[in-house]
């Protein structure tokens, strides 16, 4: 006669999903470029690990960590103001890899750029004596060049190291022209 033996059991790994609910949201504006976090949600269990992809949209992606065990990762540089990125995040498990989503955002404007200018872009009737250049900059302890002429391409340098975001003129500047103004945004200590 037949021996019949016990019945043993096991289960499957569960289904690995892609990575999910990303932060920051896909389409997201305004995204801080200084100090970028992604975090994101998984399904994944036990030893999964994952892989940080990122890249100006429209260019490669870069894989920029590997291994991460969280869910959650901070880039060590600094993204560019006011650019397009696209990120994704694979999920990787023994033996498995499952490539992310394609999540993009926009990085904010640097408002430590010279903004707010006065005269503004585009004034007319500037006075041709004695006028007073100023701007606002969120950069503190910073020094600024000041370029003034009628080169759109190329002012010529009128001020070096200014400690405060203001230039008075002594130029005798000519009637009914057309010029051209800007500032070049020095780290502390003139770097």
């Amino acid at each position: 006669a037949d021996e019949v033996g016990p019945v043993w059991r096991f289960t499957t790994m569960p289904r690995v999903e892609k990575a999910y609910g990303p932060s920051p949201a896909d389409g997201a504006t305004g995204i801080r470029f200084e100090s970028t976090t992604f975090d994101w949600e998984s399904n994944a269990e036990g030893n999964a690990s994952f892989d940080v992809y990122v890249g100006e949209v429209g260019g490669p992606l870069v894989q920029v960590a590997a291994n991460v065990d969280t869910t959650d990762y901070t880039l060590p540089t600094l993204l560019k103001p006011d650019t397009d990125y696209a990120w994704r995040i694979d999920t990787v498990t023994t033996g498995t890899r499952i490539t992310g989503d394609v999540w993009t955002f926009h990085t904010a404007a640097d408002l430590k750029l010279p903004h707010d200018p006065a005269p503004g872009d585009g004034t007319e009737a500037v006075a041709t004596r004695g006028t007073n250049f100023t701007w606002v900059c969120d950069t503190p302890g910073a020094l600024y060049d000041f370029y003034l002429g009628t080169n759109p391409v190329s002012p010529v340098l009128r001020a070096l190291n200014l400690t405060s975001p203001s230039y008075t003129s002594d130029l005798v500047l000519e009637p009914g022209t057309t010029y051209y103004w800007k500032v070049v945004v020095k780290g502390s200590g003139g770097e």
